[in-house]
């Protein structure tokens, strides 16, 4: 089931009362065990399943929450048309599986959302992308899913995806298209493209003795949220600082 495939489901076609309203990202449950995250996304449906929406039904919750598609055609065809204004495009693909990259649930009563996946997709992608010397520009992703999994969870995947492309700085970064499909566990693959914007790709292969190596942000704390994911008894109990590491490590 392709997300590109058939007009009807182009984000033109979602009535008004589906487009995304200010209110809190996430179920109701997930707000109260994770903490609130205040920002302009309708609340995630948690009455329902996949498998009791048709492909149409499922996309018209996604689209409203992914944002226009910065492309020069977008969802709504076979596939989607993105400039290549430097005459070379810059490729890159991840899959996150399901209980191999990211688990649902954790021992200590921890539960990975939706948005947790989305954002974890989105940054990967975005990183290999700025690697190479150049600036995203567009994403497509195909996600597999039980027919078990809550709509909510999913509406909160499109939402981490959105809300990670603008706060990593990937703002000229937007989803251009993707598929859906069915199986035994949730699998999220996305392709990503980027511009060089005129500049020299950046290889691996560039590096000399001399050249000087910097590290962003703080190593080890996604080192720590793990253990803590796999070791605490009670992650509600946990204090706030600690749950933050876990975060870190959940995206």
């Amino acid at each position: 089931m392709s997300i590109l495939d058939g007009g009807a489901h182009a984000p033109a076609d979602i009535p008004a009362g589906q487009r995304p309203l200010p209110c809190v990202i996430g179920s109701s449950a997930e707000a109260n065990r994770n903490g609130p995250k205040e920002q302009w996304y309708k609340v995630a449906d948690d009455r329902h399943t996949v498998a009791e929406l048709d492909e149409r039904g499922l996309l018209e919750r996604i689209f409203p929450r992914l944002g226009p598609a910065e492309a020069l055609v977008g969802p709504g065809d076979d596939a989607a048309v993105v400039a290549a204004p430097d005459g070379r495009t810059v490729l890159s693909i991840d899959t996150l599986v399901q209980d191999q990259d990211f688990r649902l649930d954790w021992a200590g009563g921890y539960s990975s959302s939706g948005f947790d996946v989305g954002w974890k997709c989105a940054a990967q992608n975005v990183s290999d992308i700025n690697a190479m010397g150049a600036v995203p520009t567009s994403l497509v992703v195909s996600l597999t899913l039980p027919g078990t999994t809550p709509v909510g969870w999913v509406e909160d995947l499109a939402d981490g995806l959105r809300v990670a492309l603008e706060e990593l700085g990937a703002r000229r970064c937007t989803v251009v298209g993707g598929d859906l499909g069915k199986g035994p566990a949730v699998v999220v693959t996305a392709a990503v493209t980027g511009d060089l914007e005129g500049r020299a790709p950046v290889l691996r292969s560039g590096a000399r003795p001399g050249d000087v190596v910097t590290v962003a942000g703080a190593p080890g704390r996604a080192a720590a949220g793990l253990a803590l994911l796999e070791n605490a008894p009670d992650y509600a109990a946990l204090p706030g600082e600690l749950r933050r590491l876990t975060e870190v490590q959940s995206r």
